[in-house]
């Protein structure tokens, strides 16, 4: 139980960590803060690994409490998924600024000399490298997200397994009371039989010794 309030707390600060470093990409418009969205990028992957090794750690815990821990379990991916989304919204919404920015200094700009186009040239690049960044943090984002459905279709085949488990186990014991029904409703009738065949032979007996 210590092992899993300590994962608790663990995944409590990485979750603030995560919320931390969207709140700053959102009020201070890191568009261009690629260091910024890489490590949020990060952060959001830790906490869903994190997570999800909490929820194993729950499965296994037998105590009166397991049903407790689950609720909080569940609250805490309602809350990591939060700021997922809000991460890729920024990161989509990043992209589309940037390329509208250059956008607008290519059809704005003046007309570029030698020197112009070798800036140009270079801020091309750079821009391209973002947009690149942004992807791969993208990707990195749905990434954790389908590794995430994975492990939850994993434990949901795991708990249909159980569930069968259990309906062969309910279905063998319905067979076994229904042997135990027949075997004693048998035994009275021989009982009854035995007891019957005693009086007859023991009249007849009577009878016998009677008439000799």
């Amino acid at each position: 139980m210590g092992d899993i309030s300590q994962k608790f707390r663990e995944v409590q600060l990485q979750l603030k960590r995560a919320e931390a470093l969207l709140e700053d990409l959102e009020l201070n418009r890191g568009d261009d803060r690629m260091d910024v969205q890489t490590a949020a990028s990060k952060s959001c992957g830790e906490l869903a690994r994190s997570i999800l090794d909490l929820q194993d750690m729950v499965d296994s815990e037998h105590s009166g409490k397991r049903e407790v821990l689950k609720r909080k379990v569940r609250a805490l991916q309602e809350e990591h998924q939060v700021v997922q989304q809000g991460l890729e919204k920024f990161i989509s919404g990043a992209q589309k600024r940037r390329m509208a920015a250059r956008n607008r200094n290519q059809l704005f700009g003046a007309a570029p000399g030698d020197g112009d186009n070798q800036n140009a040239m270079r801020h091309l690049h750079q821009e391209q490298d973002s947009i690149g960044k942004s992807q791969d943090a993208v990707n990195n984002l749905v990434s954790e997200g389908e590794a995430i459905l994975a492990a939850l279709g994993r434990q949901g085949k795991r708990f249909d397994t159980i569930g069968d488990r259990l309906g062969s186990f309910m279905q063998t014991m319905g067979l076994s009371r229904s042997i135990i029904t027949t075997i004693s409703r048998t035994h009275r009738t021989d009982s009854l039989l035995v007891y019957s065949g005693m009086i007859v032979v023991s009249f007849c007996l009577f009878l016998i010794w009677w008439f000799k």
